[in-house]
């Protein structure tokens, strides 16, 4: 059995098995959500320049840098000069964790103003 098949069927358990209301909690549907981007052949993607940096999703390094590149131009804080990117890895799961915390702060700040 391949390993993305692995990962697939892993992925499909996780949901067979969730709690008995079909709800998961955030670990699980993490882990859930990981599974199945990596199943499907994609990598969350850190890339940076000197100031700033994005996480993106994509098949390769190549796609990572050209997704980074048009994120990082659309940064709010980004002046008019070129986005320089000095790095192209795949993130850890420290950096993808800040992001989801990152993500439903931001997501809880707008359904206080709404």
């Amino acid at each position: 059995m391949s390993q993305e098949l692995q990962e697939e069927l892993a992925a499909d358990e996780a949901v067979l098995g969730a709690r008995e209301d079909q709800m998961l909690i955030r670990v699980e549907w993490d882990a859930l959500t990981d599974a199945v981007r990596q199943a499907n052949g994609r990598t969350t993607y850190y890339v940076a320049t000197l100031a700033q940096y994005v996480l993106v999703d994509a098949a390769s390094e190549v796609e990572a840098r050209s997704l980074g590149q048009v994120a990082l131009r659309d940064f709010p804080t980004s002046s008019d000069a070129p986005v320089n990117i000095r790095i192209v890895r795949p993130a850890t799961s420290d950096e993808t964790e800040l992001q989801r915390f990152f993500d439903e702060g931001v997501a809880h700040e707008a359904t206080l103003h709404d």
